[in-house]
């Protein structure tokens, strides 16, 4: 699934990517994506599959408010706060978290969610 939709991989045809990405919005792929994070709460390979997806499929605003409406803040907060000893799904969850904050809507709600609480812990956990 990441090879059709990454930019920078030689399987895409040039000018391609744009065009799945919007494909997958319009058939709400997003959101069922979205759900998906809660469903496999003990699968860490399979989070991070799933994160790195929907962080390379949030590009415009709109395409975040939809992972939005989906749950992705509650499954990044499942993610965050749970001690995974994977450090690279965490690495992707807050890359995500980070790709999602474009949207000034979203923005306004994971300063609700209360999600900064889980990024300062891990960010204590993994400091240098």
């Amino acid at each position: 699934m990441k090879s059709v939709l990454l930019a920078d991989d030689k399987r895409v045809a040039y000018n391609r990517s744009a065009e799945r990405k919007r494909i997958l919005f319009q058939h709400q792929a997003l959101r069922y994506l979205s759900q998906l994070l809660n469903d496999f709460p003990d699968d860490g390979s399979t989070l991070n599959a799933i994160v790195v997806l929907l962080g390379s499929m949030a590009c415009r605003e709109d395409y975040c408010i939809s992972m939005e409406a989906g749950g992705v803040l509650s499954g990044i907060e499942h993610i965050l706060s749970k001690k995974h000893s994977n450090p690279l799904l965490t690495k992707h969850t807050l890359s995500l978290l980070r790709f999602i904050n474009v949207s000034a809507i979203v923005r306004e709600k994971v300063c609700g969610y209360g999600l900064m609480e889980h990024v300062l812990k891990v960010a204590h956990l993994y400091r240098v």
